[in-house]
């Protein structure tokens, strides 16, 4: 019997012929897409490029080699191609392939010196390093003299990473074109990149001597690059340069420049002074980087070129402001040295000496306030202070110093409790300066005067407002009373303890020493945990220090980095301390603080002073002449 054909069957249905010709329909117009798609990718050469770099960054790079074959085969020129196969053979470790790609376009392309370097990185990375080192040489034995050709040299190696060849182009370029310093920008630029510091800054220097004005790039490369730690690297190549070239000027104001931005003055004033004398320029120069060095608590380096200024005598132009700014200085690095009596009184005589060589009352108000200042707080002679600033308020003078002195003479009202007084003096200011920086400073010092009469609520809803004050200083004192009074004051806890403690600080400030060394410690028994202990320990090693009790200050201080070693005062009692060893002959037990501090309080105001002091105790931070 014949087998039935299939189709002899009975036909389809016509909902059968629809669902099949629907689904033949669909096929059919994906596969058409899928091939239309393809086809025009590789008629498309832009098409086909991105398709490849779509592959590439979906890091299917197999698929990315294979669309980007096809493109090179059709456009061997076709760089970007070339770099994203490259590249691909690369992440799929077929160095063969990338070496032979390589080898390919060289011989089409004997000019583009890319191919020939790919070729030996290749080579390289399938461990064929004589091949490779060979075909490197053979690219030396013909390099270039023309500039340009030198720069793409050179770039080719460093877009493969091969810096040390790209250090060997423009070295042996230079050379062959006698032109030393044909290319010393780029250099240094590798020789940062490499990590050649020392050969870096040369290279820097080298290009400032010859191209002046570019000492901002200069200035912002060796911003960007010169960390702490090539400090001596960088002070040793341009004492070189300095010697090398000793008719430049720019070099000595870079090292001026660096050296302030290190904060180390000295140094700094080397080089200002020998700028200011071949330049003639009166001092000025030096003023102000001794007031930079003040403002920066370099109170030695800034007291030396101060000095140097007064020794010059009264015809340089900015003698008589060396002599009042000295004072100022000095009157800062006692206060942060603890300074005991004579050294006060000495500087009392100095001050007493320069008023009277003043002509000018507004140059004599300021003296006036300075040694009212010492007189009261530091030699206890509050009345002859009192009547210093009333003669000078009530003289000629400008209406803001004598407003300035008024502060000062308020200041001392409160410490001979005449409150009233003090408080009147402050509104006068305030009202007087009411948008300016001296009426915020009225303002501060009426809200610290409400603390000492334990108006805590009062004296912080003002010191809130003053902690955006226009000024860094004002800023910080508002939200350093601030933070006191609302670590240790709360409407529902006893006010006892913020009493009994502004009541100490009060006697403090008047001299009465023995009375606030008393209720210190008997704080310190009566509040075991108390968040007031380490303002506590902090204010008694000060009082310690000023009257020559260096050993309980140390332990007071120590109790306080014991007790409280992550607290605000934890970097201030370690300075401190740091500084207390120094006056006791103790380098090494100073050396090792300042080393913690750079260590374990990095972002303390005292870094800066700890890291010079530092470098001077270990013998690094020599003086150049």
């Amino acid at each position: 019997m014949t087998a039935t054909p299939v189709f002899s069957k009975a036909p389809f249905s016509r909902a059968q012929f629809d669902a099949v010709s629907t689904l033949f329909v669909g096929f059919y117009l994906v596969l058409s897409c899928f091939f239309g798609s393809y086809a025009h990718a590789q008629q498309d050469p832009k098409s086909q490029m991105q398709l490849g770099i779509n592959y590439f960054q979906q890091e299917e790079f197999d698929k990315a080699a294979e669309v980007l074959e096809q493109l090179l085969k059709t456009n061997p020129g076709e760089r970007n191609a070339y770099n994203y196969l490259y590249a691909a053979y690369t992440r799929l470790s077929d160095f063969k392939r990338a070496e032979s790609m390589a080898a390919f376009l060289s011989k089409k392309f004997p000019e583009d010196i890319q191919f020939v370097i790919d070729q030996a990185v290749s080579l390289r990375q399938q461990n064929k390093e004589a091949k490779a080192l060979a075909a490197f040489e053979e690219i030396f034995k013909k390099l270039p003299t023309d500039r340009n050709r030198l720069l793409s040299y050179a770039f080719s190696f460093q877009i493969r990473a091969e810096n040390d060849y790209a250090i060997r182009v423009y070295e042996q370029g230079a050379q062959q074109m006698n032109k030393p310093d044909a290319f010393v920008l780029e250099l240094a630029e590798l020789y940062r990149a490499t990590g050649q510091k020392a050969r870096m800054v040369e290279n820097y220097l080298e290009y400032l001597v010859k191209n002046p004005q570019q000492m901002g790039h200069i200035q912002k490369q060796l911003q960007s690059n010169i960390a702490v730690e090539d400090f001596e690297v960088f002070r040793e190549k341009l004492m070189a340069a300095l010697q090398k070239y000793p008719d430049d000027l720019l070099l000595p104001e870079l090292a001026v420049w660096y050296f302030v931005q290190q904060k180390d003055f000295s140094l700094a004033f080397v080089q200002a002074r020998a700028l200011d004398t071949r330049k003639k320029e009166g001092g000025t120069r030096l003023l102000a980087l001794a007031t930079t060095a003040t403002e920066n608590r370099d109170y030695a380096a800034a007291d030396e070129i101060y000095q140097y200024l007064i020794d010059a005598g009264p015809a340089l132009p900015v003698w008589f402001d060396a002599r009042m700014n000295r004072l100022h200085n000095k009157q800062l690095m006692l206060e942060r040295d603890r300074a005991g009596r004579e050294s006060w009184s000495q500087l009392a005589d100095q001050y007493r000496l320069v008023i009277t060589d003043v002509r000018h009352p507004n140059l004599a108000l300021p003296l006036k306030k300075g040694l009212a200042h010492i007189l009261a707080y530091e030699l206890g002679s509050f009345d002859e202070g009192i009547q210093l600033l009333e003669e000078a308020i009530a003289g000629p003078g400008d209406a803001r110093k004598r407003a300035e002195a008024k502060l000062e003479l308020a200041d001392l009202f409160l410490l001979t409790d005449e409150l009233w007084e003090a408080q009147l003096l402050y509104g006068q200011v305030d009202k007087d300066y009411i948008e300016d920086v001296i009426g915020q400073e009225a303002r501060l010092r009426n809200a610290r005067l409400s603390y000492f009469r334990f108006e805590f609520e009062w004296a912080q809803a003002q010191l809130d407002i003053l902690k955006a004050g226009t000024t860094h200083k004002i800023s910080n004192d508002a939200m350093e009373l601030s933070l006191l009074i609302a670590d240790n004051f709360n409407l529902d806890t006893s006010q006892l303890p913020l009493m009994n403690f502004a009541r100490a600080e009060l006697m403090m400030k008047r001299q009465q020493f023995d009375s606030a060394l008393r209720a210190f410690d008997a704080m310190l028994l009566e509040l075991p945990d108390h968040s007031l202990r380490d303002e506590i320990w902090f204010r008694k090693a000060s009082i310690q220090e000023k009257t020559g009790d260096l050993a309980g200050a140390r332990f007071s201080y120590e109790s306080l980095l014991k007790d409280h070693p992550k607290d605000i005062l934890a970097d201030d009692a370690l300075i401190a301390l740091a500084r207390l060893c120094e006056r006791e002959g103790k380098s090494e037990d100073a050396l090792g603080l300042y080393q913690k501090m750079l260590e374990e309080y990095p972002d303390s105001l005292f870094t800066v002073d700890a890291r010079r002091r530092f470098r001077e105790l270990r013998g690094d931070a020599l003086k150049v002449d």
